[in-house]
């Protein structure tokens, strides 16, 4: 008997390690689907944003239809609502009928999740305050949301791109503090995508303007070349 009772304890032991870990290895399971189905969409909208051409509605939907399967497997994910907001600002500008606003309402709400997620992602801050821009509301979150994009990712120069175009939008309801946030992302931006910047200013006919308040520097020369 005690050398049954010996031999049994460690059965035991090791049933009960595996009974243990078994949510570990369904939520693993599960994380692991969620990834598969976002990493191609990750990719799609990086291709997005270097291209100049529009993306094709077909393209947006099944990034679309792809985040939403990586959400069904891991709805606590806070890139993924980010990136599912991404792909609704896409929709957005892609579209001419009067869905447009709801798509970038329903971008802006996304962003707003992902914020509760992680709170310290300087990419969510940005898109918030570019969407808050795209619905005309320059209003109090809209003024946080830039200040902390600056405060959290100074040198992304997504982030820095996003609030950028946040403040072209709104410029004239700025205050001189959300412009000189906004001139120093600029200016940060300038450093590593002079180009990107440019274009930016040239889409809002802002080149000439920014360029005569931004600090001079070899990248704000390089960016303003065609108007200094």
């Amino acid at each position: 008997m005690a050398f049954s009772a010996k031999y049994s304890f460690p059965r035991v032991l090791a049933a009960l390690v595996i009974l243990a870990s078994i949510p570990s290895i369904y939520f693993a399971f599960r994380w692991a689907l969620a990834d598969i189905s976002a990493y191609p969409v990750r990719y799609s909208i990086e291709r997005w944003e270097s291209q100049r051409n529009p993306v094709s509605l077909a393209k947006i939907e099944k990034a679309e239809a792809d985040i939403d399967v990586a959400l069904s497997w891991n709805d606590n994910n806070a890139e993924y609502y980010e990136l599912k907001a991404r792909i609704l600002f896409y929709r957005a500008v892609q579209t001419e009928s009067d869905d447009y606003l709801q798509y970038i309402r329903q971008a802006l709400a996304l962003h707003n999740t992902a914020l509760l997620l992680r709170p310290n992602w300087p990419y969510s801050w940005a898109n918030k305050s570019l969407m808050k821009a795209y619905l005309g509301e320059i209003d109090d979150d809209f003024s946080e949301a830039i200040e902390q994009a600056a405060k959290t990712g100074p040198w992304e120069l997504s982030a820095n791109l996003a609030v950028l175009e946040a403040g072209l939008l709104g410029w004239d309801q700025l205050t001189p503090e959300l412009e000189a946030l906004v001139l120093a992302a600029t200016s940060r931006a300038s450093e590593h995508g002079s180009n990107a910047v440019r274009v930016l200013l040239d889409r809002y006919e802002f080149r000439s303007f920014i360029c005569s308040l931004l600090e001079p520097s070899s990248h704000q020369k390089k960016m303003c070349k065609e108007t200094l």
